[in-house]
């Protein structure tokens, strides 16, 4: 991952589907041994972990999906 990408950034359980969000990959850090990286989603900034990170194509297809099943 670079800064300039979207990303699917997981909130709360991991996993949970219903938590992903698109956001834009503004600065990569270290925080000791592990990488942080600042994610700006849905009006805030996020301080993450590579696990909570993903590609963006996740976040849209899970809203597609359940945008469909709502109009059956």
């Amino acid at each position: 991952v670079e800064v300039g990408d979207l990303v699917t950034l997981g909130l709360g359980e991991f996993g949970n589907r219903h938590d992903l969000l698109p956001g834009l990959l503004f600065a990569i850090g270290h925080n000791g041994k592990r990488k942080t990286y600042y994610v700006y989603a849905q009006g805030k900034t996020y301080c993450v972990s590579d696990n909570d990170l993903g590609p963006a194509h996740i976040a849209f297809d899970v809203y597609e999906a359940h945008r469909k099943r709502g109009r059956k």
